[in-house]
């Protein structure tokens, strides 16, 4: 019997047993914002968009410190890419501690939920960069991430309505999301507010911004919700 080394995972029975891990719409967008938070945010825009063949996109944008140009031990790979990654995690020069409340991770959110996600990124005084997440190239090509490209800021299409492109920021369009749990995304908006407000209500006392909008809607600024009544400002309150 000939003896050989074998590959630990075949990447398109993998990529479909991702696809399956049963990750919430709720509990992905809330990993997007985490991430925002995680990276020194003052304001974090949700547009959730109902797309003509019935699926959605949610785009997440801030204007944290940006994912780093650079992957620390990596220098020959570009860091928006790795962001994309399983185990892909690259740590930010702020004084915030990760939230870790959900740990999916972006390229798991991504894979479970959309056939194809947009990530742009920028720090301050570098340019734009991007990549991207294609479920069907990502099996057609033995699971390999297209380059980062740069100078490229993001188009029209991935930015929220009236958000103006900071100095420093990340935006992450779920571009085609084709398993949503919610029936109708207004119910989904409209749980979204109540989850994001309590989950950051601190964060929110202190100065965070997050505004949700739902296709051509009036976006709305986020209010701490407090169930045990303890902040001042909170709905509750």
């Amino acid at each position: 019997m000939d003896r050989k080394r074998v590959r630990i995972i075949n990447s398109r029975a993998a990529l479909k047993s991702i696809r399956d891990l049963g990750i919430t719409l709720m509990q992905g967008s809330g990993e997007l914002v985490d991430n925002s938070v995680d990276a020194g945010s003052e304001k974090v825009r949700i547009h959730v968009i109902k797309l003509d063949n019935g699926n959605l996109r949610i785009i997440v944008a801030d204007d944290g410190c940006g994912i780093p140009e650079q992957v620390p031990g990596h220098l020959d790979r570009g860091a928006v890419q790795h962001a994309l990654r399983f185990g892909g995690r690259i740590p930010l020069p702020t004084p915030k501690q990760p939230i870790g409340r959900f740990g999916f991770g972006l390229s798991q959110t991504a894979t479970c939920l959309t056939t194809r996600t947009l990530v742009h990124s920028l720090i301050k005084g570098g340019k734009w960069r991007s990549c991207y997440l294609d479920v069907a190239e990502l099996e057609s090509d033995r699971a390999y991430l297209p380059v980062e490209e740069s100078d490229d800021p993001p188009g029209e299409d991935i930015i929220p309505p009236g958000w103006k492109l900071p100095k420093s920021g990340t935006i992450v369009s779920l571009h085609e999301i084709d398993r949503p749990d919610y029936p109708d995304p207004e119910w989904f908006v409209k749980d979204l507010k109540l989850e994001l407000a309590r989950i950051h209500r601190y964060a929110i006392d202190d100065g965070l911004k997050i505004t949700v909008s739902l296709d051509d809607g009036k976006p709305e600024v986020l209010r701490a919700r407090d169930p045990i009544l303890q902040m001042t400002k909170s709905v509750e309150a």
